[in-house]
């Protein structure tokens, strides 16, 4: 009789054991969870550059976001697969925004602005082929 009450004895001891083993290690999984979470926020909170390069499966430059090339104005420019821009959207220096379109010489054909709340058409200033087509703006 005495080895059934140690059997029991020892089965209620394991039982509570299992109890606590089981609550330590939800525990543990709920706050490794929460951890991992909070350090994926962490993670993807944001992202600085003074530009940002969107290529192609061949590796060439297709979109542009800078504002390392324009004095620190941003500038969105799609290019074709020649490496030439062929639109942008950008802010210029009196804090107003314009869309340019650009020809297959490589010069502006048009571009326009919004300024106080009005689109304004304004002339185009010509380059050359070596630099980015700008506008009067």
């Amino acid at each position: 009789m005495q080895h059934v009450q140690d059997l029991l004895a020892r089965m209620d001891r394991l039982e509570r054991q299992n109890r606590s083993l089981k609550r330590w290690g939800m525990a543990a999984a709920v706050l490794g969870g929460v951890g991992i979470l909070a350090s994926a926020a962490a993670v993807c909170d944001s992202v600085s550059a003074e530009r940002f390069v969107v290529r192609d499966s061949r590796g060439k430059e297709r979109v542009r976001l800078t504002a390392y090339e324009t004095g620190g104005v941003p500038k969105l420019s799609f290019l074709d697969d020649k490496g030439k821009t062929v639109f942008s959207l950008g802010v210029c220096e009196k804090n107003s925004g314009y869309i340019e379109v650009t020809g297959s010489n490589g010069l502006a054909r048009s571009a326009f602005s919004v300024q106080d709340g009005r689109a304004v058409l304004e002339p185009v200033a010509k380059t050359d082929a070596k630099s980015e087509p700008r506008t009067g703006l």
